[in-house]
């Protein structure tokens, strides 16, 4: 019986695409442990049966010293040495910890973010094999794009690069990724990046990983305070990014203006003064069942988060996204493309120019309405983790006979 790790951030937008993958490699009777690696104060954990928590020591930091995200989303200065410290500098302390917990585990296959750099090498150095999941499609932006998270990735590159070099690894990154040479998954529809670059080698393309049995946080939502004669508008800025005060209070106003009623998960903004100030129209509660409230959903409101976007094509609702940083410009890019969304950055959000947007999302005869139940089309066609499973076997199947595969054989965009 093959005992696998899953290794991700401690957040929904990077434990959220692995899950459906995981509960079926469980159901095929493999072993799963789950090594989710906390972002500040975040601790998100996956809600998938049968799934071991594991636990290492994630401290790196000098003594009263905490990583926070705070501040971050829009500030670049922030954003770069955050990342310096989160993702580089932590390498060194944490990787003889990934080594100790897939030994400990009897881990014979990896399947992890393509961002946690101490896990994939220490997969490598423990000589078993590993698959990279990229829970963004950033890394295929066009070669000309530029924002927040190209310039810092290029802040940081030549640092990055030695690390790999010196524990005998090959530094084949895009963006934050790194790309293992085994087999890379992006769960993503093809169709939604037709205007980025060629996909890596060994890299996959799979269409739809959703776990529709997740829990989204247990939370007692208030459903009798749906209002039924007005349109729902969800806004979400995800468990990452949530602190942004001043576009909830716009999104809210522009919302009211237009009749919504605009449910808003605010995580801590609820223990704070704002709830007061927004219109009687906006329910904002801590946390929401997102799966749940994306099928009554007429429209959505985001950060253009990975997860909140393919979420929300999978229930073929129009978008209106306000990148703040990282991989979220390349998402809007990308969501824009497609026609089924418009995007505003947060600087240039307005009443009115918000109000505007949703007017143009809304109507069930829009050209971006359209467009987004074509790509509901495409992912609900999908199955991007029986396609993900036909390659992964082959691993788990090599990891028994102690044989690994050619790790040349190819792997493609796909549908």
């Amino acid at each position: 019986m093959s005992r696998i790790v899953f290794s991700s951030f401690a957040a929904k937008g990077h434990i959220n695409p692995i899950l459906a993958l995981a509960k079926s490699l469980v159901d095929l009777g493999r072993t799963g442990g789950w090594l989710a690696r906390p972002m500040g104060p975040m601790n998100g954990r996956p809600d998938v049966p049968g799934i071991e928590q594991l636990q290492i020591d994630w401290n790196r930091m000098p003594p009263g010293r905490q990583l926070l995200l705070a501040g971050v989303a829009r500030d670049f200065a922030k954003y770069v040495a955050f990342n310096l410290e989160g993702r580089i500098n932590s390498i060194q302390a944490l990787m003889p910890r990934y080594r100790r917990a897939l030994r400990e585990f009897g881990a014979g296959l990896l399947i992890t973010d393509g961002q946690i750099y101490p896990a994939q090498i220490a997969a490598h150095l423990e000589g078993i094999p590993y698959v990279c999941v990229s829970t963004s499609p950033a890394f295929l932006m066009p070669p000309s794009f530029d924002c927040d998270m190209t310039r810092a990735v290029a802040a940081v590159a030549s640092q990055r690069a030695a690390i790999f070099e010196q524990h005998g690894l090959t530094p084949n990154f895009a963006g934050w990724e790194y790309f293992s040479p085994y087999l890379n998954l992006v769960f993503v529809v093809p169709d939604f990046v037709q205007a980025g670059r060629p996909v890596p080698p060994r890299t996959l393309l799979a269409g739809r990983s959703i776990y529709l049995e997740r829990s989204d946080d247990p939370c007692d939502f208030p459903w009798p305070r749906l209002a039924a004669a007005r349109p729902l508008a969800y806004l979400s800025f995800g468990t990452l990014y949530w602190d942004q005060p001043d576009l909830l209070r716009t999104i809210a106003r522009a919302a009211d203006e237009l009749g919504l009623q605009l449910v808003a998960a605010v995580g801590p903004l609820i223990d704070t003064g704002i709830i007061g100030e927004l219109p009687s129209s906006t329910l904002a509660v801590r946390y929401a069942p997102q799966l749940d409230l994306l099928k009554r959903a007429a429209v959505v409101v985001s950060h253009a988060g990975a997860n909140t976007i393919a979420e929300a094509l999978n229930e073929g609702v129009p978008q209106l996204v306000i990148p703040l940083c990282t991989d979220q410009p390349i998402n809007a890019y990308f969501l824009e493309q497609t026609g089924a969304g418009i995007a505003i950055s947060p600087g240039a959000l307005t009443v009115e120019n918000c109000r505007a947007a949703l007017a143009r999302l809304l109507p069930l005869d829009s050209s971006f309405r359209a467009a987004a139940r074509k790509l509901q089309r495409a992912y609900r066609t999908s199955d991007g983790v029986a396609l993900a499973l036909r390659h992964i076997t082959p691993l788990l199947d090599s990891e028994r006979a102690g044989v690994l595969p050619e790790r040349n054989a190819s792997a493609t965009r796909s549908q």
